[in-house]
């Protein structure tokens, strides 16, 4: 089931209104576009110096601050690494992990 203000899948906590069943996040009058642990993102890595073209990398997001973004980046040889990032340099992938 989805929620019927943002179309993000429903966890949990959800209420159900006469428009349709409703996100805690929404019904609390939060951002659904906000990013939130769990979320599924591609991070835009760059070589330092940049001095070459860097490429989208899948990870998912482990918590959120102030000023950074702590992801889970999926790493070429297997395994995870954890980074903390600017917003900017994220994107939201389709599916979510929660």
């Amino acid at each position: 089931m989805k929620c019927a203000t943002c179309s993000r899948p429903l966890g949990e906590c959800w209420a159900e209104y006469d428009s349709g069943p409703i996100c805690l996040d929404c019904d609390n009058g939060r951002d659904p576009e906000e990013l939130r642990a769990g979320d599924a993102v591609l991070w835009k890595w760059e070589p330092r110096g940049g001095y070459c073209v860097g490429h989208w990398v899948p990870a998912i997001v482990v918590s959120v601050g102030p000023k950074r973004i702590t992801i889970a980046a999926e790493l070429s040889r297997g395994g995870t690494k954890e980074v903390a990032v600017k917003p900017e340099r994220l994107k939201r992938r389709k599916e979510s992990v929660a």
